[in-house]
């Protein structure tokens, strides 16, 4: 508890995301799934951007709230913006911009979004008190972070993966029964993703005539590179940046695979886990807490020849979706909205 009094507001509940761009990065999609979902349940939630966005831009839907980059604002109009907000979420990349956040939690309520289990290195304990709290969207970012010598676990917010049924350009299914099975992957399309490891893998597979799909659902940095490489390889694939509304996708693939090089959210599992998709991935806490009710196959190793292997051995079942009752609530609970 801070020892001042903020501002009283008057109408709807209100929110302000402050995301590293409004490009295609986690943070990004983060903010842009849960404002989906808030703002159907009657609060008012905008997106600001430190920076401008470099890389490829993210379809945000009309309805979202965004505002232009904070970098390119005068300070003295800062705190003409955080007044306007019942609530304030940094997201964790903030690069250590701390002025950004100190004007702010004198206005509003201010949470830091962690969606990685690690931290800022450079923040000290005095830089987390600024905070009303740190949110954590997976219970293994709870655990990890709660052994953080500069964190007390006090401070922890534990809070629901908000995946929402917001949808980009209306695209239909590009596959037929003559393609095999398809493998989605979604996410941020860049070298942690592992997409050339999946490529190769069904490259192989499609030469022993057991061809298979590949789905890429997202964007990124090297979306243009491993397009090419993929039809270098002749592997069947599509590349969807277009569609934000991943379940939708993912329920109509055979399978989702991930290779978790790059623990963060996991939205892709999650998606699978509210899709009924089985999934194929290493067996990480990340990924374990998302697949809990998923016919899962665990990879233990993720190389071209392990994913090879389980693709051609596993027996793919469908799941029950898993319901997201109650978790927008806890979002509400948790920000005190």
């Amino acid at each position: 508890m801070h020892g001042f009094a903020r501002p009283m507001r008057m109408g709807s509940p209100s929110l302000l995301w402050i995301v590293p761009s409004m490009g295609w990065n986690e943070g990004a999609l983060a903010a842009l799934w849960a404002a989906d979902a808030l703002q159907g349940s009657g609060i008012r939630v905008a997106v600001q951007p430190l920076e401008v966005e470099t890389g490829p831009p993210l379809l945000w839907p009309r309805a979202i709230e965004r505002r232009p980059p904070l970098s390119q604002q005068p300070r003295n109009e800062w705190r003409t913006l955080y007044l306007n907000f019942d609530c304030i979420i940094v997201d964790q990349n903030f690069d250590t911009e701390f002025h950004y956040v100190k004007m702010a939690r004198d206005l509003a309520r201010t949470f830091l979004f962690a969606r990685q289990p690690s931290l800022p290195e450079r923040l000290d304990v005095s830089q987390y008190a600024l905070f009303d709290g740190v949110l954590t969207a997976s219970r293994a970012s709870y655990q990890v972070l709660a052994r953080q010598p500069s964190l007390l676990p006090s401070r922890l917010v534990p809070v629901p993966l908000l995946v929402g049924k917001t949808t980009g350009a209306t695209v239909s299914w590009p596959f037929s029964q003559v393609d095999g099975p398809v493998v989605a992957m979604a996410g941020i399309v860049d070298a942690f993703q592992g997409i050339e490891i999946i490529v190769n893998a069904l490259s192989v597979m499609a030469a022993r005539h057991q061809p298979r799909s590949l789905l890429v659902l997202g964007d990124g940095p090297d979306a243009k590179r491993l397009k090419a490489y993929t039809r270098s390889l002749g592997v069947r694939a599509e590349f969807a940046p277009e569609t934000l509304d991943w379940r939708e996708w993912v329920a109509k693939a055979d399978a989702l695979v991930t290779l978790g090089f790059q623990p963060g959210l996991m939205g892709d599992v999650e998606v699978s886990a509210l899709a009924g998709t089985p999934v194929l991935a290493p067996d990480i806490p990340s990924i374990r807490e998302r697949a809990d009710q998923l016919s899962t196959v665990w990879l233990e190793q993720p190389t071209v020849m392990g994913v090879i292997e389980q693709l051609e051995q596993s027996q793919w079942v469908r799941g029950t979706p898993k319901t997201p009752n109650g978790r927008i609530d806890e979002w509400i609970t948790a920000l005190r909205l």
